[in-house]
């Protein structure tokens, strides 16, 4: 099928694919989760996290927001990514809660869901609200590997990658609200 003719029976696929993805969060993030913070689990509504690059001292800090509905993790990394678009230098992500399953998928999906330090494991199936930073949509600052992972889920769809991104946000964006 041509590049430029969308195919919605390979659209509607693609969904599925990444609601899957979604849906498997605990189980392929378990053990890959540094659950050993060492600081008393908080109420997620009081979550903060901080990004470190190898010293004891954050270089980007968050905190969660309700009125914009980002968590702290995102938040912290859209700090980040003000300063710096190589998510490879980052040591380490510490979250004061452990990320909701939407969060985990991004962080996956920027390649540092290992370099996170939290209190356990990933324990909200979804959150009332949850909005994907438009900071953090940049195809070009993802795992390459998770990326044609999400990708391959849309073959043949005619879609363009930045249409991918859009119809991957909005399924990701509406299982939050369920």
């Amino acid at each position: 099928m041509p590049r430029n003719v969308k195919n919605p029976v390979k659209i509607s696929q693609g969904r599925v694919s990444v609601l899957s993805l979604l849906t498997t969060v605990n189980s392929r993030y378990r053990g890959r989760l540094s659950t050993d913070l060492g600081v008393e689990e908080g109420d997620y509504m009081d979550c903060k996290a901080k990004v470190f690059e190898g010293s004891d001292e954050a270089v980007s800090e968050g905190e969660y927001d309700s009125t914009q509905s980002t968590h702290a993790e995102m938040n912290a990394l859209v700090e980040y990514i003000a300063q710096e678009t190589d998510f490879e230098t980052i040591d380490k992500i510490e979250i004061s809660s452990p990320p909701c399953k939407s969060c985990a998928f991004v962080l996956e999906l920027l390649g540092v869901i290992n370099k996170v330090k939290t209190t356990a494991d990933i324990y909200k199936n979804a959150t009332g609200s949850w909005k994907w930073p438009d900071q953090l949509k940049n195809p070009q600052t993802f795992n390459q590997m998770q990326w044609d992972n999400v990708k391959a889920a849309f073959a043949d769809s005619g879609l363009s990658d930045t249409e991918i991104l859009n119809e991957t946000v909005k399924v990701i964006q509406s299982q939050s609200a369920n």
